[in-house]
């Protein structure tokens, strides 16, 4: 083989090296990039569904939503807040603290066969909603107390003691 072509030769080598080279960048470069796209479509597309629940219901569930069966043991208080959904099972609690239940925000809570005895066993606010099924709730101070927007519905609960309502708050059943 003649210096000239082996010149050629040489040559011919780095550019099918750098080729590969490039071939081989482009194929990472590509699958990084395709990699990417698809954490992000399916993060978007979490958060676009999560928004739609979110939307279409306000207690489904949706971003910072939290629903749950309450197990409440009644040694300490029970606060419902933000927009937590709680469906409470029975228990028995004798409080001297007050409120022995507080619902806040936008709460949406079920109180099955609960028994609260406390200053204040119940107190309502914002646009929390609460549902009284069964049970006793015996307030020294009051039994209720609900302000702002709140909604308490009493079904076939006893209460026992005063019920105050301020600003548009709404107690029915009673």
């Amino acid at each position: 083989m003649n210096p000239f072509e082996q010149l050629q030769h040489r040559a011919q080598r780095r550019a099918e090296q750098k080729a590969s080279q490039a071939m081989t960048g482009c194929f990472i470069t590509a699958f990084g990039v395709g990699l990417a796209g698809c954490i992000l479509s399916g993060v978007g597309g979490y958060v676009a569904w999560q928004l739609y629940r979110a939307s279409s219901d306000p207690w489904a569930g949706g971003i910072g939503n939290i629903e749950a069966t309450a197990i409440w043991d009644g040694t300490g208080p029970l606060v419902c807040a933000g927009n937590q959904v709680l469906d409470v099972t029975p228990v028995t609690a004798t409080l001297g603290a007050s409120p022995a239940i507080s619902a806040m925000g936008n709460c949406r809570m079920t109180l099955h066969g609960v028994n609260v005895s406390a200053p204040i066993a119940l107190q309502v606010g914002g646009n929390a909603e609460v549902i009284l099924d069964g049970g006793s709730y015996t307030g020294a101070t009051a039994a209720i107390v609900a302000g702002a927007s709140s909604h308490v519905v009493v079904q076939g609960a006893v209460i026992q003691g005063a019920v105050q309502r301020t600003g548009g708050a709404r107690v029915e059943g009673m």
